[in-house]
């Protein structure tokens, strides 16, 4: 008696090869095999990731950490994390540096706005939204007299505007 083929072990691709697949998968005639057997995954895998094609390049471009292997769901609170994530993204466009504080405060503000009353900007939820949108570091590198006093002051109303 000859024993049972041995299972293939679990893989799990990061986002980064499954943006190469979805890629691959788009301009070549490789079937579905082929492309599992190139990426050392079954072919049911390759098609669930082209399934999930507009999920996984919605996080590419929203900056996730490309060796993250599983998709971010929907936070609790996705449109303050989404809004933080915009304004932080316009303050470093203007080399404004930002505070872990500041950056809670913002979040807050965002929340009072939508009148989501359950929202606590801690420092867990902080980590959370960096890991989210991987952000490194909140420091901004250069000399602080590269901003202009009047982007500071503008972006010190825009601040305290909302």
């Amino acid at each position: 008696m000859s024993a049972p083929p041995a299972k293939r072990r679990r893989k799990e691709l990061n986002l980064s090869d499954k943006i190469k697949l979805i890629k691959e998968a788009e301009s070549s005639s490789l079937t579905m095999k082929k492309l599992g057997e190139k990426y050392n995954i079954g072919k049911s895998t390759v098609s669930d990731i082209i399934k999930k094609k507009d999920e996984y390049v919605a996080q590419f471009e929203a900056n996730a950490d490309a060796n993250r292997q599983r998709l971010n769901h929907s936070a609790k609170f996705h449109d303050v994390n989404a809004l933080t994530w915009d304004w932080f993204q316009q303050a470093r466009a203007k080399n404004i540096p930002i505070s872990g504080p500041l950056l809670q405060e913002k979040a807050l503000s965002f929340a009072n706005s939508l009148q989501i009353h359950d929202f606590k900007a801690s420092n867990g939820w902080l980590e959370s939204w960096r890991s989210r949108y991987n952000v490194r570091s909140l420091k901004v590198s250069g000399e602080r007299a590269d901003v202009s006093d009047k982007i500071v002051d503008e972006f010190w109303a825009f601040t305290h505007a909302v």
